[in-house]
């Protein structure tokens, strides 16, 4: 009953209706943030700094527009109708009304997740003993928050409406001074099982609370006293770096604590017998370094842009660091034809990636040994192949690149149109492997000739797509069809345009610095083609019949209105950097 009542206050501590930005046209200048009110230990933060600026803004936007066209209308009307007899119910039920409740909020909104080293703790023994974890409303340390700013009465007075009805229900409500605001108890009715123990409600201000923890609570309102406190998330040098690079000016930002959650989960391994499993797989995914990782998106008139940031101190440790390269242009070499409509391009690092599958053979050659079964994988593929497993990895090339047509190749050719390049620093190594495989297979792998090149061709072209590979000057040519592999033959060594002078290429280009690590673009056509893919989809789900013709029609008005995209990395000496633009149609 009490998770019933409060599910139009979490609502509210989200920040996402479409009535408010319907209806909200007010613009507020937003006061201090919730943010310096977080402890540096903090796990995760989903913050949007102005909900008052993602209504205008989305007002602004190309998307809002769409509710005029003749394919949201239908739908539209009808999400109103449906949305409305649900605000009534919600009122008749609750004397609330979730819309007025919702307007209320014009500042920022956060989502926080404290330190959970006590729930990783707990998770751990309880799996080693294989009982029931002990967790309790303390060891969930959640925490919403929003700044009502000018609509603080009008918040405060549902939030007093949502506490009179608790208490009509039976729920215990109980309400104290603390630091120069309140802290509020609800206690489930008597005999109600399941759900939290406790929920606080905390004010301060403008400022409104919801947790589970009563701790993480009284700690954040106490912070809103402070001027700048010391041990705030905002002090951290690692938070500071990430939002620094995210930036100022985005509607909303993720950020993620890698190294408490990795530090916690290292103790709670602790004892088990498995404990040096996690170890190497938390080098090979994680590595050492880690420290956080971050994004934001912005709205704006002309599309949207997103920016992200891993820092691990510009490591080249975990899987991150297998894309740790020396920067190069930011253009495609010109294999790549110039009606291509995605592209993406990564750099490499050889050098780490073994250093991975080093680590991944010694977990595997460890866990022989513990089944009596002493196996070196290494000097096994040696003795098998004639040559190093390490000469295979180290020549692997500085780039990967993929690109295609990026239209759907339908239910029978389920890779569609695409091709991936390895550049390799020397091929000899893997034109030995695919020599052996043709050795193992009797000769039934064989390749066929093409410009003087060997081409081996998968499938009998009768029962589904034909793959395609081939290696040869320093590159692996993998196609999901000969032709793919073909074309690209015929670009190599030659000059003659490919999609570095494709106009609509270059203009996405021009928005991008001249060296990157890695590289993405999407042409404008693609976007729309997506809706071929949902539909064939949903001709083979059990949920395709429940989709509304109206509801497909404003799917693809809305997929018409994305435009080019075009993004790009680049390492700093933090952590990598990605920044990446949608734009809309004109």
């Amino acid at each position: 009953m009490l998770k019933r009542l409060l599910l139009p206050l979490i609502a509210i501590m989200v920040g996402l209706s479409a009535w408010t930005i319907a209806q909200d046209k007010q613009t507020v200048v937003v006061g201090p943030s919730i943010l310096k009110t977080l402890p540096k230990n903090t796990t995760l933060v989903l913050h949007a700094p102005s909900l008052a600026s993602i209504v205008r803004d989305f007002k602004n936007s190309p998307i809002y527009k769409l509710k005029d066209k003749q394919e949201f209308t239908e739908l539209l009307d009808q999400a109103e109708q449906s949305l409305e007899e649900a605000r009534q119910t919600v009122i008749a039920e609750t004397q609330i009304d979730p819309i007025e409740m919702l307007g209320a909020v014009k500042g920022e909104a956060v989502l926080a997740v404290g330190d959970i080293s006590k729930v990783i703790k707990s998770l751990g023994e309880a799996l080693m003993n294989m009982e029931e974890p002990e967790l309790d409303s303390e060891s969930m340390p959640l925490l919403m928050g929003v700044d009502a700013l000018g609509g603080r009465e009008k918040f405060k007075k549902n939030i007093l409406s949502l506490m009179a009805l608790a208490v009509r229900e039976g729920a215990g409500v109980k309400t104290e001074d603390f630091h120069g605001g309140k802290i509020t108890t609800l206690s489930p009715p008597e005999g109600a099982e399941g759900g939290p123990e406790r929920i606080y409600i905390g004010e301060k201000g403008s400022k409104f609370f919801l947790a589970f923890s009563r701790k993480f609570l009284e700690q954040t309102i106490v912070k809103l006293s402070e001027a700048n406190p010391e041990d705030s998330l905002e002090n951290d040098p690692g938070f500071k770096e990430t939002a620094g690079r995210l930036g100022k000016g985005n509607h909303a930002s993720f950020f993620m604590n890698m190294k408490p959650i990795l530090k916690a989960v290292n103790g709670a391994m602790e004892g088990n017998p498995f404990v040096f499993l996690w170890q190497t797989v938390e080098k090979v995914l994680f590595g050492t370094s880690l420290n956080n990782f971050g994004m934001a998106i912005a709205l704006e008139e002309n599309g949207i842009r997103s920016k992200s940031f891993v820092h691990n101190n510009g490591a080249s440790d975990g899987m991150l660091g297998w894309f740790k390269s020396k920067p190069f242009a930011a253009s495609p070499p010109s294999i790549v034809p110039g009606d291509a409509g995605t592209y993406n391009v990564s750099g490499l690092n050889a050098e780490a990636i073994t250093k991975s599958v080093k680590m991944m053979l010694n977990l595997v050659q460890s866990f022989a040994a513990l089944q009596g079964a002493e196996a070196n994988v290494e000097e096994m593929f040696e003795a098998e192949m004639g040559f190093k497993l390490s000469s295979l990895l180290s020549s692997i090339g500085n780039r990967l690149h993929y690109f295609g047509s990026g239209q759907s190749g339908g239910i029978e050719n389920p890779l569609g149109d695409m091709t991936i390049v390895l550049e390799l620093s020397n091929d000899a190594p893997w034109k030995k492997l695919v020599n052996k495989a043709i050795e193992m297979s009797g000769g039934a792998f064989e390749p066929k000739k093409y410009m003087g090149r060997d081409v081996f061709v998968m499938g009998d072209g009768f029962s589904g797509p034909q793959p395609a590979v081939c290696i040869s000057d320093k590159m692996i040519i993998f196609g999901s069809e000969p032709e793919n592999v073909q074309k690209v033959i015929r670009r190599i060594g030659k000059d003659s345009p490919g999609l570095a002078d494709n106009a609509e290429f270059k203009e996405a280009l021009g928005k991008l610095p001249a060296q990157v690590t890695g590289l993405a673009y999407q042409s404008s056509s693609v976007a729309a083609s997506y809706m071929e893919m949902i539909e064939q989809a949903l001709q083979f789900s059990p949920a395709g019949d429940a989709v509304p013709p109206e509801a497909m029609r404003a799917l693809n008005a809305l997929l018409n209105l994305m435009g080019t995209s075009a993004s790009y990395t680049s390492w700093t000496e933090k952590g990598l950097y990605s920044e990446g633009s949608t734009r809309f149609k004109k």
